[in-house]
């Protein structure tokens, strides 16, 4: 099972590389508007008991690395909240970093701030709805 997953892996880095520097620009925007729809309609707090928000996290996480590895600065999480709820332009997408500039990895930081206490699995609340039973 694992040379499996690691053929996958490998697969999908592969496929990753032979996008655009414009594929991949799109498809960090996507993730990251996906994120900012969730940490735009619920707290932060709230956000941490939905394994879909860690699930777009993490897509936000691997995108942005691909991003900022083709030399872009990368935008923050309010960045896309105000692009979804306010149609606020993205103004440092697209812009490449100067030669000494630091990488910023805002989805990791937003992981980090956000995400360390969790424990991962399925929140209780969401088992024990799937047995009819309702925590309050």
């Amino acid at each position: 099972m694992r040379n499996l997953i690691d053929v996958i892996d490998q697969l999908r880095d592969l496929w990753i590389k032979s996008l655009s520097d414009k594929e991949v620009q799109d498809n960090y925007v996507e993730a990251g508007n996906k994120l900012g729809d969730v940490a735009g309609s619920i707290s932060m707090y709230e956000m941490r008991k939905y394994a879909d928000s860690d699930n777009a996290l993490m897509n936000w996480v691997r995108w942005e690395l691909e991003y900022s590895m083709r030399g872009y600065r990368t935008l923050s999480l309010d960045d896309f909240i105000e692009h979804r709820k306010c149609g606020a332009p993205l103004k440092d997408l697209a812009v490449k970093r100067e030669p000494n500039e630091k990488i910023f990895f805002h989805a990791s930081a937003c992981r980090q701030n956000y995400y360390k206490k969790i424990k991962p699995g399925i929140p209780r609340k969401i088992i024990d709805n799937r047995k009819g039973r309702r925590r309050e």
